[in-house]
């Protein structure tokens, strides 16, 4: 589920959220950043993914802690049992 809903609902939200950003704005640059380390576990920082999407759920979910917390403990997992980028390379993805 992971890696066919969870993990391309993120994608899909933050190149939504990318198209609608000014161009050359840092927040376009930051998400593309995020986008790039969700995708690729070698460059992977999960403390700058995991502050980044924090905001995000902070402002999207507002006052809605648990959502917010249920998000992060599948963000938490993604991050240490993915990576789109090797599996790609190996012929699975």
């Amino acid at each position: 589920l992971l890696e066919q809903r969870y993990l391309p609902s993120l994608f899909n939200g933050l190149v939504k959220a990318m198209n609608a950003a000014s161009p050359e704005s840092e927040e376009k640059l930051a998400m593309l950043r995020v986008m790039r380390m969700l995708e690729d576990k070698s460059g992977r920082n999960n403390e700058v993914v995991k502050q980044y999407m924090a905001k995000r759920w902070s402002e999207k979910f507002h006052g809605q802690r648990d959502i917010q917390a249920q998000l992060m403990s599948h963000l938490d997992y993604a991050l240490a049992h993915t990576d789109w980028h090797a599996e790609r390379q190996a012929g699975d993805g």
